[in-house]
């Protein structure tokens, strides 16, 4: 449990920082030009 647990934390981790300037950077390309 401990080696999967710590991998999936930094998994997740690494997904919400990806998901988040990925998301930041569609909404700019997409409503940043108004």
């Amino acid at each position: 449990m401990g080696e999967h647990g710590r991998t999936w934390t930094r998994l997740a981790g690494w997904v919400k920082e990806v998901t988040s300037g990925a998301y930041r950077e569609w909404m700019e390309a997409n409503y940043g030009g108004r």
